[in-house]
């Protein structure tokens, strides 16, 4: 279920070229809306997989360490790459854990870890103890503990400094740690267990610049680390810049000192950190921007952002003379010049869309390294990156996967698809319609009726072609490949299928 969130989330955040969906469409029956070129056929050598494991499950789970969990009826078990046992059925419950663990739990609600560690390397399921946090202080080490659904504090020997009553504890540097309690808020603690503060609705995870912001009553105020309130909860919003603060009491944040002397009349709706000495101000519902240092001192301005990223030390900027797009660092130095109709954020792998206008076709979309290379053709109509490796090219109204050398994974296809990760895509099917959508400024494409379609699921599918199942339930996981291996259905049976990606 949690992957089947994450599927969702991760949808209804694309752009809006080829999906923009807001209902879940991995639950049956469930349409959402998207907007589309052209309809295609499914791929031509899309085909039902050859089982490795016959499909003879209930329900299935993702191989790790060479297990995967599997259930019959309403009990889990876990099978190896052969499908030979290693656990018979007799587990309520199966999670495969972010640090690539299986834990289960037995009918009374003890948690297991299984482990292989032992001398003979068979597996076993031992009780679970959840880890704690092991924290430098100034006066020794501190573990965050759990006991049942509380959480405490303990020194290196084991000696109990705040005792599990909390909800929550987080340590935020200095000594000192935030504790959380439902119906009551959020105090500080020191390194000692003891309470510093009230309980606030809110103080903020991070020490910047020797300040702490809290929210009481809906106010924003600020304390030092040892709780000292040095600035009452009285501005409806407030961020720390370096040494000031950008606060407001209803409207636009001003600039002020930590006395609240005001520093310059440059005023903004959102404040965005570059570095430790350069902010961004922006105005909101039109993108203007100027950066600012330390000192309040405006260093760039005449400039236009989107979301204004950094990323890799860069983020999108238009010249507000020139109307181009191109990159700054955080001192408002080009970094990529002013070259483009648009540009968008770097992704993590040093690769940027930037947009071209053509008189004949429009938009451009084109693919740039950090030094403004172009690495990709020209005439995309759209390109994604995601995390593992994969992009998602759409161009002619035809979708393609390519790994991080831009080589073809798939073949093309005038389906809407959307890649899921882990080595698999879904393919929609889709009815027509008519919508009316809004001019973009940031883009230039004008408002006006559109094509658009309703889509749900028609199939996932591996990055080889091999069809995986045609709909999930609404409680089933999206298959992953890994460990080469990779979950299929027939007949609302589930097994597993070998696959080269």
């Amino acid at each position: 279920m949690g992957s089947v969130f994450t599927f969702t989330k991760r949808i209804t955040q694309k752009c809006e070229t080829y999906f923009l969906l807001n209902m879940n469409p991995l639950h049956p029956g469930t349409l959402a809306r998207i907007s589309i070129v052209m309809f295609g056929s499914l791929f031509s050598f899309c085909q039902s997989p050859k089982f490795h494991i016959e499909p003879q499950f209930d329900e299935v789970r993702p191989f790790c360490r060479g297990i995967a969990a599997v259930r019959n009826g309403d009990n889990w078990g876990f099978i190896d790459t052969a499908g030979q046992w290693v656990f018979q059925p007799q587990f309520a419950s199966a999670t495969l854990t972010e640090a690539s663990t299986y834990l289960v739990a037995d009918r009374s609600d003890q948690m297991f870890e299984l482990s292989n560690t032992s001398e003979t390397g068979a597996w076993q399921a031992l009780p679970y103890q959840p880890p704690g946090t092991s924290v430098e202080t100034s006066t020794g080490a501190r573990l965050i503990f759990t006991k049942g659904e509380y959480v405490g504090i303990s020194d290196a020997q084991g000696r109990i400094v705040a005792p599990p009553a909390y909800h929550s504890v987080e340590y935020l540097g200095s000594d000192v740690f935030t504790a959380w309690l439902p119906g009551k808020g959020t105090c500080l603690l020191n390194a000692d267990g003891k309470i510093l503060t009230d309980y606030y609705q809110e103080i903020n995870p991070a020490i910047q610049h020797g300040r702490i912001r809290f929210r009481h009553m809906d106010r924003y105020g600020l304390m030092a680390p040892d709780g000292t309130i040095t600035l009452p909860a009285s501005y409806w919003r407030l961020e720390i810049v370096g040494q000031h603060i950008a606060c407001s009491e209803g409207g636009n944040l001003v600039l002020r000192s930590n006395q609240l002397e005001k520093l310059s009349d440059l005023t903004f709706d959102d404040v965005i950190h570059l570095d430790d000495q350069y902010w961004l101000a922006k105005t909101l519902n039109t993108g203007e921007s100027v950066i600012f240092n330390a000192a309040g001192q405006v260093v760039k301005k005449a400039i236009v952002v989107s979301d204004g990223r950094m990323v890799l030390g860069r983020f999108p900027a238009r010249n507000s003379d020139s109307n181009q797009w191109g990159y700054l660092n955080s001192q408002g130095e080009a970094m990529i010049p002013f070259n483009f109709d648009y540009a968008e954020s770097f992704w993590p792998n040093g690769k940027a869309v930037v947009w071209k206008a053509d008189p004949k076709s429009g938009n451009q979309k084109r693919l740039i390294d950090t030094t403004g290379q172009m690495v990709l053709e020209a005439d995309i109509d759209d390109l994604n990156w995601h995390p593992d490796g994969v992009y998602t090219l759409v161009k002619d109204g035809k979708t393609q996967l390519l790994d991080e050398n831009l080589k073809p994974l798939s073949k093309k296809t005038g389906k809407p698809m959307e890649y899921l990760g882990h080595g698999v895509y879904a393919l929609y099917s889709t009815t027509q319609s008519l919508e009316f959508r809004k001019s973009n400024w940031y883009s230039g494409e004008k408002g006006g009726l559109h094509m658009s379609r309703e889509a749900k699921v028609s199939g996932i599918y591996t990055l080889d072609g091999a069809l995986l199942v045609k709909e999930l339930g609404e409680n089933e996981e999206v298959p992953q490949v890994r460990e080469g291996f990779v979950a299929a259905k027939r007949r609302g049976k589930w097994g597993f299928v070998r696959c080269g990606n």
